[in-house]
């Protein structure tokens, strides 16, 4: 299949079901080899971003400026994965009047003494475009990805006005599902070098580790409307007119 085609795909199902997933990498691509490499040194490498209580496993945090500055043997692979062409493409086709742009990234290892609020169905308080990676192979006894397909058109037509991030209510909101959304989640078991794209409002949760452990890298796009940036200097220079 071809880029243009499979694009095509992959952004459909993202509009109708809230995802897609598919092999992205080989086992011998060498930025995937390399991603690996950083994902196992875990805190014994000097990029930055190390968050410390991440119980079971651990957690490391990328702003956009520290995805930028990541060097890892003299070359950059985080934007090697998420500058290519293939991705950036995807990311114009599901940017509307607002574009999305790369706002973080995640590195997490979990095991089973893992514990932590993502192993609970919801969606995220901030509509995100989440790109996540499987570093190794993941089944439902590791922790695969579990999700609930089309489940973003329910909160899109019942959260029309989205609560504040800080606040209590909505973070309770976020958690409360209806049964057949919970009934309707699936595990998305998958090899090395898969990923998954979704919609964090399409309603989730990180799968528990029974056996083993999982690793994953879990990249976040966010909206920036120029719009409002440009609506918000007219306003500044008016102002600084009168």
């Amino acid at each position: 299949m071809d880029d243009i085609k499979k694009i095509n795909d992959i952004v459909t199902e993202i509009k109708l079901y809230g995802y897609s997933q598919f092999k992205l990498f080989s086992s011998k691509n060498e930025t995937f080899k390399k991603l690996q490499l950083i994902h196992k040194l875990g805190a014994n490498n000097y990029l930055p971003g190390r968050v410390e209580d991440y119980p079971g496993g651990f957690l490391k945090y990328f702003s956009h400026k520290n995805i930028y500055d990541s060097y890892f043997q003299d070359k950059n692979y985080f934007l090697d994965w998420l500058n290519s062409e293939f991705i950036r493409n995807i990311v114009d086709r599901l940017s509307g009047s607002r574009k999305y742009y790369l706002d973080h990234l995640y590195q997490t290892l979990d095991t089973p003494k893992s514990q932590h609020i993502a192993q609970d169905p919801h969606f995220d308080r901030i509509p995100t475009l989440k790109f996540m990676l499987y570093l190794n192979d993941m089944n439902e006894q590791n922790g695969a990805f579990i999700l609930s397909p089309g489940s973003h058109h329910w909160v899109k037509e019942n959260f029309k006005k989205r609560g504040k991030f800080n606040d209590e209510k909505f973070l309770e909101k976020t958690r409360t599902i209806p049964k057949p959304i919970i009934n309707n989640l699936i595990t998305l078991e998958g090899k090395a070098g898969n990923l998954i794209i979704f919609q964090t409002d399409c309603i989730h949760m990180q799968g528990k580790v029974r056996e083993n452990e999982s690793r994953i890298f879990r990249a976040g796009y966010r909206y920036q409307s120029r719009n409002i940036i440009f609506k918000y200097w007219k306003l500044l220079k008016n102002r600084l007119k009168n």
